[in-house]
């Protein structure tokens, strides 16, 4: 067994039936197995729970050169590709779109999603997006995929949301973000990060109840065709 990394505190802003996520990273490993050692945990019911334990490929972005055509002061955009989520970076007052994110790499690299990371999404994440590859770093700029129209869900505060970007993986030097609409509530829009991985993570696709607020789910684990999903 070997110890990758070690969490110590992990304060989660909400304390309802809201999903919240806490990203370890660190160096790709090579394994046949990965578990977590559970040294603590908040048991004021007796008990933890565990929603859901994902295992994602190595995260590229932050081995890119970072750069943006909107930028506020005291911002630098390598913040949005530094793989902690807790920095980011914000686009200058009333942006024109469409605006560019873009990574740079010294070496070709192989990807296949594309993440999103914001906070006070409703006011100030970017809300359509396209991903576009270079096969040489600086042009001859291919569309390979789009976030279409993106209506960030949950609270408008301080947790952090993802929205995955997923394409058949391609080969490039550089990789970049057409954000052709934001939500501007606060004049500026802002990235938290940028994340670049081979391949997606995200093998199922969550639905929520507009009404309720609460995801969709099968019942009981079934995947017979024609089941009914009910709110969880």
């Amino acid at each position: 067994d070997r110890d990758v990394t070690g969490v110590q505190t992990c304060a989660l802003p909400i304390y309802d039936n809201s999903y919240e996520s806490h990203l370890v990273s660190f160096p790709a490993q090579t394994a046949k197995g990965v578990r977590i050692q559970i040294n603590s945990a908040n048991n004021e019911y007796g008990q933890y729970q565990i929603d859901e334990l994902e295992v994602i490929p190595a995260n590229s972005a932050p081995a890119a050169t970072a750069n943006t055509t909107s930028i506020a002061p005291g911002f630098s955009a390598s913040a949005a590709n530094s793989g902690l989520r807790g920095s980011a970076v914000k686009s200058a007052t009333a942006p024109a779109f469409p605006q560019y994110f873009t990574l740079q790499w010294p070496a070709p690299q192989t990807v296949g999603a594309v993440t999103l990371v914001c906070d006070h999404c409703q006011s100030q994440a970017p809300a359509n997006w396209d991903v576009q590859a270079s096969l040489n770093g600086v042009s001859d700029w291919t569309t390979v995929a789009t976030s279409g129209n993106v209506t960030w869900a949950g609270p408008d505060d301080g947790t952090r949301q993802a929205h995955v970007v997923s394409f058949s993986p391609v080969t490039v030097m550089a990789l970049r973000l057409r954000i052709n609409h934001a939500n501007l509530a606060g004049g500026r829009y802002q990235i938290d990060q940028v994340e670049t991985m081979p391949a997606s993570a995200a093998s199922t696709a969550a639905y929520q109840n507009r009404a309720s607020d609460l995801c969709l789910d099968d019942p009981d684990g079934l995947t017979t065709p024609t089941t009914l999903a009910d709110g969880e």
